[in-house]
Formats: structure tokens, C-alpha cells, sequence
């Protein structure tokens, strides 16, 4: 037998977001080796909009574990402030299914340990779960830093659903993240 004892793969996670991280010096580009990234499962962040009464902790990962307690950011994604697109998805209940009635031109926030990010709405769509396609086309852009945030719907779904409400957002706050440095 190769192994004596089976691997122990704990769900431990960290709260970054406790311990936020002061700002560089120069506020418009913000460098990637400056910023302590978050492992699988830590806490490092919150998703918030004032005008749909929405505050969600954010996790990094998008587990059944993470999501039972708050939004998790699909690792596969980029970050927020990073140029790309971020993937932030949550249960419909009991929070996020608010993001439904966000519509074009309204904002919401990304606060993570090593800044705060606005983003402005720019698409608000409801899609097949089954849709790959849609998130590929968007996974390509590099121009700028978005962040799609995805929920079951209908909204009174329990348990799997056949759509995703999905909005996309741009972000128009600084700081930007340079991956290069």
C-alpha cells in the first residue's frame, strides 16, 4: 500500500478580509505582488449593494460550503480589480437573489483586504443554467476588470433551477491591478 493513512483535506479557511491590507502608494495601479491572494475557502471580501439592500460575505471558491454561508468567487476567474472578468456567484436565498433588480446604470461594490472596487452595471440577463457559451464569450475579454455576478432563478426556487439571473458589471473605480508587477 502506497499510503498508510488517507489524506486529510480540511475546509480551513481564513478571514483576509479582517486583516485589510493598506493601500500603495500610488492608488491608480495597484501591484499584483502586493497583494496577499486568498487560498480555497478564505473569507476575503464582501459584494454590496445600498439600492437592492444586498451585503454578502465573499469566499474564494464557489463550494456547497462556501456558498451556505455567503458568495464565492469561481476560482477559475480573474480577481477583482484585475483586468478580466471576475465570477461572483450566491444562492438566490436568502440574499442574493437581489441582484435581479439591478439594472443598467446602477452600481454595486466589490470590498476585498487590498481595496474597494464599483462596478456599474452594464448587462442584466437571465440565461439557461446549461449556457456555457455565455460565460466563454465573456471569459475572453481582457480590456478591462468586470465582474458577472450569477443566482438560481426563478427567485423561489429551492435546490437546482433551470436559469441564472447573471449581471455583468464594469468596473469605474481605480485601483486597477497590474498582473505584470
Amino acid at each position: 500500500m502506497l499510503l498508510d493513512n488517507q489524506p486529510n483535506f480540511k475546509n480551513e479557511s481564513t478571514d483576509l478580509f479582517a486583516k485589510k491590507e493598506e493601500p500603495s502608494i500610488n492608488t491608480d495601479i495597484l501591484p499584483a505582488s502586493s497583494i496577499t491572494y486568498p487560498a480555497m475557502n478564505d473569507l476575503f471580501g464582501e459584494v454590496i449593494s445600498e439600492k437592492v439592500d444586498l451585503a454578502s460575505p465573499l469566499f474564494y471558491g464557489d463550494n456547497d460550503d462556501i456558498l451556505a454561508q455567503g458568495a464565492g468567487m469561481f476560482n477559475g476567474s480573474k480577481f477583482p480589480g484585475e483586468k478580466g472578468l471576475c465570477i461572483i456567484g450566491g444562492h438566490n436565498r436568502p440574499m442574493f437573489g437581489r441582484i435581479y433588480d439591478l439594472v443598467i446604470g446602477d452600481q454595486f461594490t466589490i470590498n476585498t483586504h487590498y481595496g474597494s472596487f464599483i462596478y456599474e452595471v452594464i448587462e442584466n440577463t437571465i440565461i439557461s443554467a446549461e449556457d456555457n457559451q455565455f460565460l466563454l464569450d465573456r471569459m475572453n475579454q481582457r480590456e478591462e476588470p468586470q465582474a458577472l455576478l450569477y443566482t438560481c432563478f426563478p427567485l423561489e426556487a429551492i435546490g437546482w433551477a433551470p436559469e441564472r439571473v447573471i449581471v455583468v458589471g464594469r468596473q469605474i473605480s481605480v485601483p486597477i491591478i497590474d498582473e505584470t508587477k
